[in-house]
């Protein structure tokens, strides 16, 4: 038996909430819709009180990732990959130890074998995750300049060589 942590166990069960019911047919209730927004919400929620629980969410994530791919659950495919992207922008730290990413490639890369739309959704998440691994944090950057709409004039997306640090967003 695994021993757990209760903040594990509290976002493995809000991610398989999330999960629920994917499978079902939209046309014939959408108070499970409702529910899933909550449920997806409520993990948010749970994952933002806690910079560490950012990569145990996506831990769980590639858990059930693995389950998916073993068991064929084709409709799961696209939510825990769209989950792990949006997972991925927002966490706050990557211990410089972490095998997590690459771990993730191992994973996701299998699926390209699948039929669309799923090999494109991974074939997109691979990509996303590649340009993390070359620079920690390059996705996030972009999306505050957008956000904010800084100016990109004059200065460049730094994507260090290999060993080199990044240190601020203009270099």
């Amino acid at each position: 038996m695994q021993h757990t942590s209760c903040t594990e166990d509290r976002i493995q069960h809000a991610l398989q909430r999330c999960l629920h019911g994917l499978g079902r047919d939209p046309s014939s209730t959408d108070t499970w819709t409702v529910g899933l927004c909550m449920n997806r919400w409520s993990l948010e929620e749970l994952v933002n009180r806690d910079p560490g629980n950012f990569l145990i969410l996506l831990q769980q994530i590639l858990k059930r990732t693995r389950e998916v791919q073993v068991n064929s659950e084709y409709v799961l495919v696209a939510p825990l990959a769209l989950m792990f992207f949006s997972t991925l922008l927002r966490t706050p730290f990557f211990p410089p130890d972490s095998t997590l990413l690459k771990e993730a490639c191992e994973i996701y890369h299998s699926f390209l074998t699948w039929p669309e739309p799923y090999c494109s959704v991974c074939r997109d998440l691979l990509t996303f995750i590649h340009q993390e691994l070359k620079a920690p944090g390059i996705s996030y950057q972009r999306l505050v300049r957008e956000e904010q709409g800084l100016t990109t004039e004059g200065t460049r997306d730094f994507i260090p060589e290999a060993g080199e640090r990044r240190t601020g967003i203009n270099h």
